[in-house]
């Protein structure tokens, strides 16, 4: 190695980065380091000779051997820093992220690989890396996941760099896949119900009491029992606590003091009166609006609200937890039964949406996160404690705030509630969005690519998927040939019961078959002709689908969306050519009617032009 010499470091916060980006502010990258949860010198990427030192902090490089054209790879660095800043994700992720671009920037440097203006260089240096991280997979160096992280994101690096839209650099390379033998599932619906319910009448029923100013006792009405909320030693009355003697948890009622000394057989009657003197007085100073045993208590209407929070929103622990917050905000309608609530925090937007029929309840957790803060302001949606004793809690970042709550309310309220973690949470409200809107919501509240919520939230392996695709269309091919009188012709081939589809079968990725042509495919009602003009428009559909290839993002993009109507037409074709009804060189005819000479069904043919006249397609 060439000597080396020490290279002064310019760094600025994450903060000062965004900054300096949204006023396109000069940025010299040979020299410049971020600031994330810890110290990151993004301009080691310019130098292949490098060596860093912890201990004074110093970076040694060869100056003399800086490849200029590397800025491209320092600017997405930063470009993807601010983007996950501005979406709220922890300084540790882009950390993490930053480091998945060093490490393969190292392997390129300690190979003597070239990567330069030529996308060819890309592919070699992708192709021998991909080969890499498959020999360490197989001989225990890095996990699947470890793996396919680093895959993709070198993939994600370079086809952003060289702008692949032909897909050069990936021809022929598969994504390392991201095998997770333990996949999250959805908690049973019965436990679901009472975690819910546990946590919805507890925040409710506590906030109205502190807002309402009621007076104490308080009876919580809980999925497994009624527990008494007193101001005194123990705040909830479970079965294992002994109740102060003036208080009567049968009716809620204070004691008279013969009822006391008669019950507890006490010697005198003044002790009677002293007991429930003293009860009383301990009750009249916590009916105070402000008292402390009733902020105390909202502070745990906080967390039950947290738990609901992630339960409606589907966030990420960690996102949720470190939202920051202002009360200048704005409710916006973008799209039905959901809302997006939209503000400005930090110098930044910040932008999270709920359903509808969450804003109320999040509206009444705003009012009772003002009685909280008592007049003071905090940057943070949630926090712990109150008023002087406001913190924002460690676990918050950690992504683990919903299991110190989840241990808390077992511990010293229900030790029977079930403990669902925020992955369970976030699997549970992606299933009840399908069920109820569509895989399309799920992947718009879920803020996952339509491929990621059929991987990851529906806990499905590929194998498992195709197989039952395979009995799912064998079910449909029974009468899918065959003529019914009140049968009407379609775009895509017969509906034999127009708007009665046979929800039964159809899968969630297509429930409203009415409403997307491509969704007839999979209902019981959909029939087809073996015929040039039925089997024409089937084709025509392909056609279509295929079109929009080029405009994906990537394979698996394209994958997501159309993959599953794809394989049902090829699933037709073959059961075509099962009835023998059809010759397999008439089949291709038709096919390469419509591929070759482009002789489109017009309805095909109409809709393909206007996505062309839209500018969709060229």
């Amino acid at each position: 190695m060439s000597k080396l010499e020490k290279l002064p470091i310019f760094f600025v916060t994450i903060e000062t980065l965004v900054n300096m980006y949204k006023q396109n502010e000069d940025m010299r990258f040979e020299n410049l380091g971020v600031i994330t949860d810890q110290r990151i010198p993004v301009c080691q990427v310019y130098y292949p000779e490098k060596k860093l030192i912890p201990n004074p902090y110093t970076l040694q490089v060869n100056k003399e051997n800086i490849i200029k054209w590397r800025q491209k790879i320092v600017q997405f660095i930063i470009d993807d820093m601010v983007l996950r800043s501005q979406k709220g994700q922890a300084n540790r992720t882009l950390t993490t992220y930053t480091q998945k671009v060093f490490n393969f920037i190292d392997y390129i440097d300690s190979n003597n690989l070239e990567l330069n203006d030529n996308i060819k260089t890309a592919r070699d240096v992708f192709w021998q890396y991909t080969a890499f991280l498959k020999s360490k997979i197989r001989d225990g160096g890095y996990s699947q996941g470890e793996a396919h992280s680093r895959h993709n994101y070198a993939y994600k690096l370079l086809n952003t760099i060289y702008q692949d839209k032909e897909n050069i650099i990936a021809a022929g390379i598969k994504i390392i896949p991201n095998s997770r033998s333990n996949k999250v599932e959805k908690t049973s619906t019965e436990d679901q119900k009472y975690h819910y319910n546990f946590y919805y009448n507890f925040f409710h029923q506590v906030t109205d009491f502190l807002l309402e100013n009621k007076p104490y006792p308080l009876k919580l009405k809980l999925p497994s029992c009624d527990i008494w909320c007193l101001p005194s030693l123990y705040t909830f009355y479970t079965k294992d606590k002994e109740f102060s003697m003036a208080f009567n948890p049968e009716n809620g009622t204070v004691r008279s003091e013969q009822e006391i000394k008669d019950l507890f057989n006490l010697p005198f009657l003044r002790d009677g009166r002293w007991a429930r003197k003293n009860f009383l007085k301990l009750l009249d100073i916590n009916n105070n609006y402000y008292s402390d045993k009733r902020l105390k208590l909202g502070s745990n209407a906080l967390k039950a609200f947290y738990i609901l929070f992630l339960s409606n929103t589907g966030m990420n622990d960690s996102t949720a937890a470190t939202l920051e917050w202002s009360n200048d905000f704005k409710i916006e309608k973008e799209r039905h039964k959901f809302r997006n609530i939209k503000y400005r925090a930090g110098n930044k937007p910040v932008e999270f949406q709920i359903q509808s029929k969450f804003l109320k309840d999040f509206k009444k957790y705003l009012l009772l996160r003002d009685y909280l803060l008592n007049g003071k302001n905090f940057e943070y949606l949630f926090f712990t404690g109150y008023d002087n004793k406001l913190q924002f809690n460690p676990c918050q970042k950690m992504g683990s705030f919903s299991s110190i709550i989840n241990l808390y309310f077992t511990n010293n309220i229900d030790p029977n509630l079930p403990r669902i973690n925020s992955k369970q949470l976030r699997v549970n409200k992606t299933h009840q969005v399908i069920k109820a809107d569509g895989i399309i919501a799920a992947s718009q509240l879920a803020q996952s690519s339509v491929n990621t919520i059929i991987n990851s939230y529906l806990g499905e392996s590929q194998e498992s998927s195709e197989l039952q695709f395979g009995e799912y269309f064998k079910n449909l091919n029974n009468s899918i040939f065959e003529r019914t009188e009140n049968e009407i012709e379609t775009s895509i081939g017969r509906c034999k019961q127009v708007e009665h589809p046979d929800k039964k079968q159809i899968p969630d990725l297509f429930k409203n078959s009415c409403d997307y042509k491509e969704g007839c495919l999979f209902c019981k009602q959909y029939g087809l002709h073996i015929d040039k003009v039925d089997i024409q428009k089937l084709y025509s559909l392909k056609y279509v689908i295929n079109e929009c290839k080029y405009i994906a993002k990537d394979e698996n993009h394209f994958t997501s969306i159309y993959g599953a109507v794809l394989r049902r037409i090829t699933n037709i074709e073959k059961e075509i050519l099962n009835t023998n009804r059809l010759e397999n060189s008439k089949l291709k005819e038709y096919e390469l009617d419509v591929f070759e000479n482009e002789n489109l069904h017009p309805y095909w043919e109409h809709k393909l032009s206007i996505l062309i006249s839209m500018g969709v397609l060229k």
